[in-house]
């Protein structure tokens, strides 16, 4: 797994160095001028999304197979409101809510780990045309309300058993292509995300009773402490809002 994050770190840094490469043509130094609005509505979903490391759940499939799931990766679903300071600059603040299931999927033992996500960013924009940009982005997330819920009563000697987890600060990393269309009013992009971030239980139910946490054996200790650290890889619209007090900034 070092090796990915040593990946996916270098491809984020990527678009700062091309943006220092002194022989880039001086047309893509610096757009056009462009009818572009200093605000954004966006929406952005993964359709690949990695954690960085798995649980054995103690279940096995028919087959034998070890069932496991990840604190981190699984679907992920993104609101953005963001402002463009400048022509280099974006601030902008999100909303998200992420979950990943068993693996493989069991028709009598659903499972999940369920988080919501709150944070903001900054970003450095890099200019390839005067439509597409690099957004070469740095925040802070804040992972609220993690969960694990694992319902096995359906199995022999299993139980339903839910794992709450304290909320705990992910930095947060990503390297973001956008195009925008002729209007340029909406606009599309893809993007590679990275956070890290730790989750360490708060309470235990087991069958809907509480179970002390100190009263778990050691063997549970991986559940007690998870690395929730996702890779994704995301696509997204945004709807740019033009302001009347205000021209638009990407000049």
């Amino acid at each position: 797994m070092t090796r990915i994050r040593n990946i996916v770190i270098a491809l984020l840094f990527s678009p700062f160095l091309y943006s220092q490469n002194p022989h880039k043509p001086d047309s893509l130094k610096k757009p056009q001028a462009q009818d572009i609005g200093p605000f954004h509505l966006g929406v952005r979903l993964n359709f690949i999304g990695k954690g960085m490391s798995d649980i054995q759940t103690g279940i096995k499939t028919t087959t034998g197979k070890d069932v496991v799931l990840s604190a981190g990766g699984g679907g992920f679903y993104e609101f953005d409101l963001g402002y463009n300071v400048n022509k280099s600059c974006d601030i902008s603040f999100l909303v998200a809510t992420s979950s990943s299931h068993l693996n493989p999927r069991l028709s009598n033992v659903p499972g999940s780990f369920t988080r919501t996500l709150f944070g903001g960013y900054i970003s450095y924009i890099v200019p390839v045309t005067d439509r597409a940009f690099f957004n070469l982005s740095a925040g802070i997330l804040y992972a609220s309300n993690p969960v694990l819920d694992i319902d096995a009563s359906q199995l022999k000697g299993g139980g339903h058993n839910i794992y709450s987890y304290n909320s705990a600060l992910a930095p947060m990393a990503q390297i973001e292509y956008e195009k925008f269309g002729k209007k340029k009013f909406v606009s599309w992009s893809i993007g590679l995300q990275y956070y890290n971030v730790a989750y360490s239980v708060k309470s235990v139910t087991s069958n809907g009773t509480s179970v002390p946490v100190s009263a778990l054996p050691s063997s549970f200790d991986i559940i007690k402490n998870m690395d929730g650290s996702t890779i994704n890889i995301n696509i997204g619209i945004s709807f740019h809002i033009k302001s009347e007090q205000k021209p638009p900034l990407r000049k």
